[in-house]
């Protein structure tokens, strides 16, 4: 439909209040891990699944709290944002006009669920700078 989508994943953050909130999978790499095995691990972790055909989206490296850490993005730390082309095929748009993905598991975690929204609705439904800003850089991307 030629709509750009943006998966977000329902979940509590401690950080984010008392309510479950639409954010971007992702967390800390491990030591001796790569970025790109992070995300791999994540994702199957989180969102049950496989991204190994993922792409870094280009841009600086993100600095995910510029109060507490410290990340030189000109030697490429910090926060990297990654992206994953699927068949229109795999998805089913929902009456909320999200789409799920087909033959989709729960999350291990009680039921939070991956959804795939238009970049538009995806920005207002999100309070984490994290996903907006990879939704940034996405959308430079394919710009």
């Amino acid at each position: 439909e030629g709509e750009l989508l943006v998966g977000l994943l329902l979940e509590k953050r401690a950080n984010m209040g008392d309510e479950p909130v639409w954010c971007a999978m992702g967390g800390f790499v491990l030591p001796d891990e790569s970025h790109e095995q992070a995300q791999i691990r994540e994702s199957a972790e989180e969102g049950s699944l496989d991204t190994g055909r993922a792409n870094m989206l280009t841009g600086m490296s993100l600095n995910p709290n510029r109060s507490f850490f410290v990340a030189d993005a000109s030697a490429n730390e910090g926060m990297h944002a990654y992206g994953l082309w699927m068949p229109f095929e795999w998805l089913k748009k929902d009456h909320d006009e999200s789409y799920k993905l087909l033959n989709f598991a729960r999350i291990k975690n009680g039921g939070d669920v991956l959804r795939l929204f238009p970049w538009r609705k995806a920005i207002n439904k999100s309070p984490d700078a994290l996903a907006l800003a990879a939704i940034a850089q996405l959308l430079a991307m394919v710009s």
